[in-house]
């Protein structure tokens, strides 16, 4: 099983060390500077705006996030919105429904929150918006805790 791909800014950090011919790269694509407007699909919903505006000050800051990029951005906060919505009304109405013949089952809007909760997690992964898929983006460099006793038998540049 092979291992996974080098990014190609690490990849140019650490060198040529094969002195094989390195792969042509194309153009980095520029990364936004600054926040575009919310677009119309979304203009509407007061939780896809907020989040929109707070996710995507958060890629540029991080300089993650290209134009290609927003139109995912735009399924992320309508997923957001969809969750938030569903909770309200699952709130409201129970996690119960009675039904035609008088018994009860089980509240339908929990299956779509469930599902609009699954949506948020797998888009917002595609963004680094979770703990392991940040590791992912920024690469595995993370020191070492001041007291770990096995420290002290790797080399850590010092």
């Amino acid at each position: 099983m092979a291992g996974k791909r080098t990014p190609p800014k690490l990849k140019v950090l650490l060198g040529n060390a094969g002195k094989r011919r390195p792969r042509t790269l194309l153009a980095a694509p520029m990364t936004l500077t600054e926040v575009p407007s919310v677009p119309e699909a979304i203009r509407s919903l007061p939780v896809a705006v907020e989040t929109w505006e707070r996710v995507l000050a958060d890629l540029i800051d991080r300089q993650l996030i290209i134009k290609l990029d927003l139109m995912l951005l735009t399924v992320y906060c309508v997923e957001v919105a969809l969750y938030a919505e569903l909770c309200e009304k699952i709130a409201g109405m129970g996690y119960t429904v009675p039904t035609e013949r008088g018994g009860v089952k089980t509240n339908p809007c929990i299956a779509m929150r469930n599902q609009a909760a699954r949506n948020v997690a797998k888009l917002g992964a595609e963004f680094g918006l979770s703990p392991l898929s940040r590791l992912a983006l920024v690469g595995s460099a993370v020191a070492a805790p001041a007291n770990d006793r096995e420290a002290k038998y790797f080399d850590n540049g010092a």
